[in-house]
């Protein structure tokens, strides 16, 4: 089994591909693309050691991974153990918010805006088991966002977030993680330190 490194990407190439795969997309997505300044960290994927180099910059397409678990949610614990005031917001590319909406993961963590769903996991709820069930639901094959940000935020009792919370979410990232390579691993950015 190939071990599974970090590698820093060309910004360039893949502000192209997060781009393409999140304008429109929804209200979170759009926000990250228009209000997160993508100039002050650095974009990197995890991939296998001997993944060849025409292939790093091929984000639509699979057969990157082989037998090897990417490991997503470690980079994530790894993060919020060094920094107790992040919040983690996924989307759910799939459901449609309606008052009569029952999901169990939705009545837990869930948050809506008009009628998009995501799913927010504050400081204290951050554990390897919310976080797959959040990636499980985020992760549709074309589609998942996970946006990592350093600002306090609860659920309301109606379960709404506002656009301006979300944009307050986007400008405020410091990690974003975004499927790739055909649902087998994803693509980051990082802010700086």
């Amino acid at each position: 089994m190939n071990e599974i490194i970090k590698l820093l990407l060309d910004k360039h190439k893949a502000l192209l591909y997060l781009r393409d795969n999140l304008e429109g997309t929804n209200t979170l997505s759009t926000a990250v693309c228009q209000h997160l300044d993508f100039d002050k960290g650095n974009f990197y994927a995890l991939v296998p050691e001997d993944l060849p180099e025409k292939q790093i910059y091929e984000f639509k397409q699979g057969g990157i991974r082989g037998q090897g678990r990417i490991p997503i949610i470690d980079v994530l614990l790894e993060k919020f153990l060094h920094e107790q005031s992040l919040i983690c917001l996924f989307d759910d590319g799939i459901d449609t918010y309606t008052p009569s909406y029952d999901w169990p993961l939705f009545s837990e963590f869930g948050v809506h805006y008009s009628n998009e769903i995501y799913y927010l996991l504050t400081n204290k709820e951050f554990s390897q088991e919310n976080l797959n069930e959040c990636f499980k639901t985020s992760n549709v094959t074309w589609h998942s966002l996970c946006v990592v940000s350093k600002l306090k935020h609860s659920r309301k009792e109606e379960k709404s977030i506002s656009k301006k919370d979300l944009i307050t979410i986007a400008k405020a990232a410091e990690m974003i993680c975004l499927l790739a390579y055909d649902a087998e691993s994803y693509i980051f950015w990082e802010k700086d330190i």
